[in-house]
């Protein structure tokens, strides 16, 4: 069971009889500890309206750890080959169950943009003494410029690539 304990040693001869010194006995104060640290993760669109990461729609990536001793934390972003592409230390600021906010906009740690696709965001907390605990969520990284193509343009003009409408205009656009 977790708690605090007080261990005594004594040095016995052959025959299990305490030594008459002193020095032949000692008590030692002791902490043990099996829970693990506990972590919440929770990632929202800083534009709910858009279901996926990007440069214009970044995540914002509220995290907490609690526990009684300093933790070892980290966050990370991997990709489906488990390559971590960014990656934050925690551990100066969680531990107390206080929440610390990062923001992740589908960059790498250089900021170049990451590929399209599927990636984990890990929390790990360490409490040193051999204790973790890990939360993990997905998430779509959608990276790629939108293809635009002006498709027709009624009662309006085109002029140097140039396209000018007025209230009456229609301009259909794929």
């Amino acid at each position: 069971t977790d708690g605090n304990y007080t261990i005594s040693f004594r040095i016995v001869d052959q025959e299990s009889t305490a030594l008459p010194y002193a020095s032949s006995t000692a008590n030692v104060s002791a902490a043990i500890k099996t829970t693990p640290p506990a972590t919440t993760l929770a990632v929202e669109s800083l534009s709910p309206e858009f279901d996926t990461v990007g440069p214009n729609n970044p995540l914002r990536i509220n995290s907490s750890v609690t526990d009684p001793l300093a933790t070892i934390t980290t966050l990370n972003v991997t990709d489906q080959a488990g390559k971590t592409v960014f990656s934050w230390d925690l551990s100066a600021a969680t531990g107390n169950g206080s929440y610390t906010i990062r923001r992740w906009n589908g960059t790498d740690q250089a900021g170049t943009n990451v590929d399209n696709g599927r990636y984990i965001i890990t929390l790990t907390a360490d409490d040193g003494v051999g204790n973790t605990d890990t939360t993990m969520t997905n998430v779509t990284v959608d990276t790629a410029v939108p293809d635009i193509e002006f498709s027709s343009l009624i009662r309006g003009t085109t002029s140097d690539e140039t396209r000018y409408l007025n209230s009456s205009s229609t301009l259909d656009i794929t």
